[in-house]
């Protein structure tokens, strides 16, 4: 179970606060947990939602019910981690309103506490619900102050990152 609560000004969220089930399984025996994961998962998530702007929909408030599908793998080896991860996601009321996405990343040590991450993701949104019904100024549209419509949604991003003071620096767990 897991509860979020959220706020947008850019994405026109006065209020949504999410409450999900969920359920896992994985195909790998529980001795492989700190090495490899390869797993599918459930969530159930209701969703109620106070807009600032009155949608494209005409919504200002609605109560939305959603169910999301993960299907992931992950490993560890000496030098690093990988994983990647399917997501799709629909709304159950609106069943043709959905989106589907893939992500990854990637952690590589080169040197003692030296590490590169890379983390990519790409979401095609069939599902944009929040977007407001009144136009975008030149403003919103230069500054990117207002979530727009969109085919979809691209992102990858890469950092180094130095860690020092325990010999568990390399250690990484999908358990927690």
């Amino acid at each position: 179970m897991k509860v979020d609560g959220f706020n947008s000004i850019y994405s026109n969220y006065k209020f949504k606060n999410d409450l999900s089930f969920g359920i896992e399984y994985s195909f790998f025996p529980y001795s492989y947990g700190n090495t490899k994961l390869l797993k599918i998962s459930y969530e159930y998530e209701p969703s109620f939602v106070i807009y600032y702007d009155t949608t494209i929909y005409n919504k200002t408030k609605e109560i939305l019910y959603r169910n999301v599908v993960t299907f992931s793998y992950e490993t560890l080896f000496p030098k690093g981690s990988v994983s990647v991860s399917i997501v799709g996601k629909n709304y159950i009321q609106y069943f043709n309103q959905y989106s589907v996405s893939l992500e990854g990343k990637l952690k590589f040590y080169f040197l003692k506490g030296l590490s590169l991450n890379i983390y990519g993701f790409l979401n095609v949104p069939r599902d944009q619900r929040n977007i407001p019904k009144t136009g975008y100024t030149d403003e919103d549209i230069l500054l990117l102050q207002k979530e727009r419509a969109t085919d979809y949604e691209f992102y990858l991003s890469g950092s180094i990152s130095y860690s020092w003071g325990s010999k568990f620096r390399n250690s990484d767990s999908f358990r927690f």
